[in-house]
C-alpha cells in the first residue's frame, strides 16, 4: 500500500493524464501480479499447502522473495497472516472448512480491502478498483458455494469415521449434529461475503444448496438418533416384559434397574434431538434464509423443505416418546413384582401397623416421581423438534411455536398405563389375600399412588386410584354392610360384579358371613 501511494505520486508527477495511467498502472497490479500470486495461493490450497506466514521463509505458494515485486509480496504476505493460525488447525486435524474454501474467502476479503485502500488513497485514479478486484473472483465464485457443501460432508465423514457415530451411542451423534452447526456457520458467513455482489438468483440456489445441507447433516442426524433411541427403548421394554412375566421377582428387579438407565438415556436423546432442531432453525432463520430472496421460487421450497425435515424429526421423536412411555409401565410391573409381598396384605395379628406405604410402593412412587420430572423438563417447553417446521412457517407468514401437548400425552399414557399395571397387579390376578391389617395397609398405597399422580398432572391416574381404593373399602367393611354400601354410597362407582372379585380376595371370603353377601350381591347383579 505504501508503494503503490508511492507510484501513485510519482504518477501524479510524470504523467499529463495521471488519472489514465493511474487506470494502467492498477489494472496491471491487479490483473496480472495480484492474480498471479492468487492463482499460486489457491493452488497449492487445493493440493492442501497452506501459505506461510512469513514470506521471507519462501512461501510455498509461489510466494518467495526471488522474482517477485514487494506489492505481490506484500499481497502474500497479509493473506498469508490472516491465514497462518487457521493453517494450523487444518493441519492438527481442527478447523471449519477445508483449507481451499478459507484460503480462498480469506484472499477474497483481502483482495477486496486492498483494492478499496487503493481508491482511498487515490491509486486508482477514476477506476473502479473495488470492482477490478471482485472480477478476479467471478469465475472462482460460480463453484464455491459446491466446493464449501463438499468440505461440510467430508469434515462430516471425518467426525463421523473417528467417533464411530455408526455404532456408537444415539447421544454422541446428537452432539456430533450440534458441533455441525457451527461448521455450517462458518461456512454460510463466508458464501454470504464471496456472493455479496452476486445477482438475487445465484445468492438463493447457495442458499438453497447450504439448506439442503444443514437440515441433512442436522435435522437427518437427530431423526436417526431417536430412531435408534426408540428401537433401544423398544428392546429393553419387551425383554423387561419378557422377564417380569416369568422370571422371579429378583430379576424382575435388577431389570427394572437397567430400565431406568435405559428410560433416562431415551429422555435424553429426545432432549437432545429438540436441542439440534432448535439451534438448526436459529442458524437457518439468522444465516441462511437471508440469502434467498422471500418473494424467489427458492424461498417457498425452502419453507416446504424446513417443514418437511421439522415434521419427519417430530414424527422421530413421538415414536422415541411412546417407548419411554411403555418403558415407564413396563417398569412399574416389574417395581411391584420384585417388592411386593404376601406379607404385605396379610400381616400377623401382632404386627404394628405402619405409617408408611410398602416398599413396592414407595419405589414405584419415587419412580413415576423421576419419570415426570424427566418429561417435564423434556417436554415442557416450547424448543420443539417442530422449530425447524416453524422457522419455515414464519418466514411464509405462518404460525410456528409447539406447546405443551406432548406433555399431556405422555403424562396421559403412562398414567393410564401404570394405572392399570397396579389394578391388575392388586386385583386381577387372585394372587393376594387379604386381612384386615393389609386392607389398610392397601388403601394406605393406594392413597400415596393418587397423591403423587396428582402432583403430577396425570389425572386419569388420580381418578382410577380413587376408583380402586373405593374397591379396597369393600376389603374392611363388615360383610352385612356390604350389599348397603353398593345400594348407597358406592352405587354407580363399583358395580356388583367387581365388588364380587374384590371380595373373593378377602381372608374371611370363604365364611358363613361372607357367603351371605355374596348372594346378595348376586341378587343385586340380576336386577
Amino acid at each position: 500500500l505504501a508503494s503503490a501511494r508511492r507510484d501513485a505520486a510519482l504518477i501524479d508527477a510524470v504523467f499529463p493524464d495521471a488519472a489514465s495511467a493511474k487506470e494502467a498502472y492498477l489494472t496491471r497490479v491487479l490483473e496480472q501480479r495480484v492474480n498471479s500470486a492468487l492463482e499460486a495461493l489457491l493452488a497449492d490450497a487445493h493440493a492442501g499447502v497452506l501459505p506461510l506466514g512469513d514470506a521471507g521463509q519462501g512461501g510455498q505458494g509461489g510466494a518467495g522473495g526471488a522474482g517477485k515485486s514487494s506489492r505481490v509480496v506484500s499481497f502474500v504476505t497479509a493473506a498469508s497472516s490472516g491465514l497462518s493460525s487457521e493453517a494450523e488447525r487444518v493441519a492438527a486435524g481442527a478447523g471449519s472448512g477445508s483449507g481451499y474454501v478459507r484460503t480462498l474467502a480469506s484472499a477474497h476479503e483481502v483482495v477486496l480491502d486492498l483494492a478499496a485502500q487503493l481508491a482511498e488513497v487515490g491509486a486508482a485514479g477514476s477506476l473502479d478498483a473495488i470492482g477490478l478486484a471482485s472480477s478476479l473472483f467471478h469465475e472462482r465464485r460460480g463453484g464455491y458455494v459446491d466446493e464449501e457443501v463438499a468440505s461440510l460432508f467430508h469434515m462430516r465423514a471425518e467426525a463421523d469415521a473417528k467417533h464411530d457415530t455408526r455404532q456408537g451411542r444415539a447421544e454422541d451423534l446428537l452432539a456430533l449434529a450440534r458441533q455441525t452447526v457451527g461448521w455450517h456457520r462458518d461456512a454460510c458467513a463466508r458464501c454470504s461475503a464471496m456472493l455479496r455482489g452476486e445477482v438475487a438468483s445465484a445468492r438463493a440456489a447457495a442458499g438453497a444448496r447450504l439448506l439442503d445441507a444443514l437440515l441433512d447433516q442436522t435435522c437427518g442426524s437427530a431423526v436417526e438418533a431417536a430412531t435408534r433411541a426408540a428401537e433401544t427403548g423398544r428392546a429393553e421394554c419387551d425383554a423387561l416384559d419378557r422377564l417380569t412375566d416369568r422370571g422371579s421377582g429378583g430379576s424382575a428387579g435388577d431389570t427394572a434397574a437397567g430400565s431406568a438407565e435405559c428410560l433416562r438415556a431415551l429422555m435424553r436423546v429426545i432432549e437432545g434431538s429438540r436441542g439440534v432442531a432448535a439451534v438448526a432453525a436459529a442458524h437457518a432463520t439468522e444465516c441462511v434464509l437471508p440469502l434467498i430472496p422471500q418473494r424467489a421460487v427458492e424461498a417457498s421450497e425452502a419453507s416446504k423443505r424446513l417443514a418437511a425435515a421439522g415434521n419427519e424429526l417430530q414424527a422421530a421423536c413421538l415414536a422415541a416418546l411412546q417407548e419411554a412411555a411403555r418403558l415407564v409401565c413396563a417398569h412399574a410391573r416389574a417395581i411391584l413384582k420384585a417388592f411386593q409381598c404376601a406379607a404385605d396384605f396379610a400381616p400377623a395379628a401382632d404386627e404394628p401397623l405402619e405409617a408408611r406405604p410398602t416398599a413396592a410402593c414407595e419405589k414405584l412412587v419415587a419412580f413415576f416421581k423421576e419419570a415426570a420430572a424427566l418429561a417435564d423438563r423434556t417436554l415442557a417447553s416450547d424448543s420443539a423438534a417442530g422449530a425447524v417446521g416453524a422457522a419455515g412457517e414464519r418466514r411464509s407468514g405462518g404460525g410456528g411455536g409447539a406447546s405443551a401437548a406432548n406433555l399431556q400425552r405422555f403424562t396421559a399414557a403412562v398414567g393410564a398405563g401404570v394405572s392399570a399395571a397396579i389394578e391388575e397387579h392388586l386385583f386381577g390376578a387372585g394372587r393376594w389375600t387379604f386381612s384386615a391389617l393389609g386392607a389398610v395397609r392397601l388403601r394406605r398405597d393406594i392413597g400415596e399412588y393418587a397423591q403423587t399422580a396428582r402432583a403430577a398432572g396425570a389425572m386419569t391416574f388420580a381418578a382410577r386410584a380413587d376408583v380402586l381404593n373405593e374397591h379396597a373399602t369393600l376389603l374392611v367393611v363388615a360383610p352385612e354392610s356390604v350389599a348397603s354400601l353398593l345400594r348407597g354410597e358406592l352405587r354407580g362407582v363399583v358395580t356388583p360384579e367387581e365388588a364380587t372379585k374384590v371380595l373373593k380376595l378377602r381372608e374371611d371370603a370363604r365364611s358363613t358371613g361372607m357367603a351371605a353377601a355374596l348372594r346378595k350381591i348376586d341378587r343385586l347383579s340380576e336386577r
